[in-house]
């Protein structure tokens, strides 16, 4: 029962919001990648994306507080952002699952590439 509940979510959010996510996530990574010299937009993307992870499994904040908690939202990450020693755990989370990410769409990519 709750297989069908959470297939159903998916393809509804898939119908729904799959174009809107992938728009604002990709003009999010190119901006990152237009500050940063030498990062190409997938691993912007990356950085993004497991940012947007770190957020909601460890700061623990949901979609709905960018519109009811957006100070608290804020100030937490400003404080990631400014205080990078202080979080170095944090940091190292953020980059040891952005490589796993690369890494598994690098390797998506192969397979792809081969199999044709």
């Amino acid at each position: 029962m709750r297989f069908r509940y959470a297939l159903q979510g998916i393809l509804v959010f898939c119908r729904t919001e799959h174009n809107a996510i992938i728009y604002s996530i990709s003009t999010i990574a190119v901006f990152i990648a237009s500050l940063m010299k030498g990062v190409t937009k997938i691993e912007a993307t990356a950085l993004v994306i497991v940012i947007g992870i770190y957020i909601g499994r460890y700061l623990r904040f949901n979609s709905w507080d960018v519109i009811t908690n957006p100070f608290q939202l804020a100030g937490d990450i400003v404080y990631l952002a400014v205080h990078p020693v202080r979080n170095m755990e944090d940091w190292g989370m953020i980059v040891c699952y952005a490589i796993l990410m690369l890494l598994v769409y690098q390797g998506i990519e192969r397979m792809s590439r081969t199999s044709l």
